[in-house]
């Protein structure tokens, strides 16, 4: 007999995700691009934090940085990934990541290719994306076609607001 357990510590946030907000009329009202522009460098500010610790988060997504006191922060590091440093090749090693659902991954999760911290900046160009269109990337399109299009290299179509 035998199990596996995971645990996990978050800070409490009574404000909500970014996830939940883009998808909020009344959110998406008040918001003006200044304030997008704030949001924006908060996530990214938080990522680099994360990968300046040699850390990869591994599922970047809108609904991972909560409102906390006005700020919105990075949490759910359940998939994170210690990053390790290959001293014969003077480079960061690779890491596999198995089980890459939904449509905001890049292309080599999809691939299942060898992975870097950089499948990070490409999740979180798809927030930037959210916040502009206001919607999440590939809405209305079912996830194995999303994620066909993503390996392919195509992006999801811009808005003409």
């Amino acid at each position: 007999f035998g199990y596996c357990i995971g645990s996990g510590l978050f800070e409490l946030s009574t404000g909500g995700d970014l996830l939940s907000h883009i998808r909020d009329e009344k959110w998406r009202a008040k918001t003006t691009q200044k304030d997008k522009l704030t949001i924006a460098v908060q996530v990214a500010a938080a990522l680099a934090d994360v990968h300046a610790l040699d850390i990869a988060h591994t599922d970047i997504a809108a609904k991972q940085y909560i409102l906390i006191d006005g700020m919105y922060k990075l949490n759910d590091f359940n998939r994170a990934r210690m990053l390790e440093w290959n001293k014969k090749k003077n480079e960061t090693c690779t890491f596999y990541n198995g089980k890459n659902p939904g449509v905001s991954r890049s292309p080599e999760e999809y691939k299942y290719k060898q992975l870097t911290n950089m499948i990070d900046v490409y999740s979180m160009g798809n927030i930037f994306y959210s916040l502009l269109m206001e919607m999440k990337v590939f809405t209305g399109v079912k996830s194995k076609t999303a994620q066909k299009m993503v390996m392919r290299g195509d992006r999801p179509k811009l808005n003409s607001t």
